[in-house]
């Protein structure tokens, strides 16, 4: 029997038809420990000599299904996907039973993500599954797609705009208001003016450095997360004012609050709320500012492929998802021409 006794837990380490098989016991108790060892020896010949599949744990798998993917645009997606995952027992992938994998994306679905998050989550598990068959691992069982929703692109116009900004207005007043709390508005509020103004995902407006903003050239120089591709973009008025307004130490981020950890954002969720916005046509969340964005670029004249620029998409497709805007706006001005004929 091949065990050795490491921190007083025995480990099991075998070569089985070339595998190095290495797994702890997790027990001190040398008799149970045999019989454990015993266990993994059979599964993993079972596994090995039959089907000829190396064993792979859950969490080496998923290591090494990041690890691939590091690089590519679907990396950081993924990394937040499989996280989910790794609450599973890190146990070869054939021991995982369906219900447990189900329960993730069960517990997800009560946690409130939506329908198409559960859906490209699905979509990471059995890709997963997928990478492990292309290494030669053994796999756990694939869960049945979620079919994704069509979702209508939720955006402000000017009134709603307007009220959410002064939902978060620093120089209001509100129950429980004090030094910390209205210094947290203040970034609120600021925060917003910077993703309504550049069109950027939150965690890149959260990490904006000084070194990024050049206030003579008037240009903040996004860089890009998801794969994207990083842009300069011209600051308006109003962000130009607030910045110079929080101007600081250029090694510093813009908002050192919330660049280093993870942000809480029902603040926005309770600010809409406030503003009295309905929410019948989609949620508002701080993404629809980038949606506000694209529309209102797409409504002023710009054409595609310049929006494209300014959102820092690497594949044109992903700008496409606004190009009804663009359509809407080509049918006005054939319309205007028509009639001017």
């Amino acid at each position: 029997m091949s065990l050795k006794l490491r921190g007083g837990v025995w480990h099991f380490r075998k070569m089985i038809n070339g595998h190095i098989i290495a797994r702890s016991t997790k027990t001190g108790d040398k008799a149970l420990a045999e019989q454990i060892a015993l266990k993994i020896e059979h599964e993993a010949v079972r596994s090995i000599m039959f089907n000829d599949e190396k064993p792979a744990s859950l969490h080496a798998a998923i290591k090494g299904f990041l690890a691939a993917r590091k690089g590519t645009g679907g990396h950081a997606n993924a990394v937040v996907h499989m996280k989910h995952f790794q609450t599973l027992p890190d146990v070869p992938m054939n021991q995982l039973k369906l219900y447990q994998v189900q329960e993730v994306i069960a517990k997800r679905r009560e946690a409130g993500a939506a329908h198409n998050t559960l859906a490209v989550a699905v979509s990471y598990w059995n890709s997963l599954q997928n990478f492990c068959k292309d290494q030669g691992w053994v796999q756990a069982v694939k869960l049945e797609p979620i079919k994704a929703k069509k979702t209508r692109i939720r955006t402000l116009n000017r009134a709603e705009e307007a009220r959410l900004f002064q939902a978060i207005d620093p120089s209001a007043s509100w129950n429980g208001k004090n030094s910390v709390t209205a210094g947290q508005r203040q970034d609120n509020f600021d925060l917003l003016v910077v993703l309504i103004s550049l069109g950027c995902r939150l965690n890149e407006a959260q990490k904006l450095r000084w070194s990024q903003v050049d206030f003579d050239a008037n240009l903040v120089h996004v860089k890009r997360s998801k794969g994207g591709i990083d842009s300069a973009v011209a600051m308006t008025a109003r962000m130009r004012e607030t910045l110079l307004r929080r101007k600081g130490n250029p090694a510093t981020f813009v908002f050192p609050t919330k660049a280093l950890k993870r942000v809480n954002t029902q603040w926005i969720n309770d600010a809409v709320k406030r503003a009295g916005i309905d929410e019948t046509a989609g949620r508002v969340t701080l993404h629809t500012m980038r949606h506000c964005v694209a529309t209102r670029l797409l409504s002023g004249g710009m054409n595609i492929v310049e929006v494209q620029g300014v959102l820092g998409h690497k594949n044109l497709q992903s700008t496409l998802v606004y190009a009804h805007v663009q359509a809407d706006s080509a049918a006005r001005k054939a319309a205007e021409v028509l009639d001017n004929y």
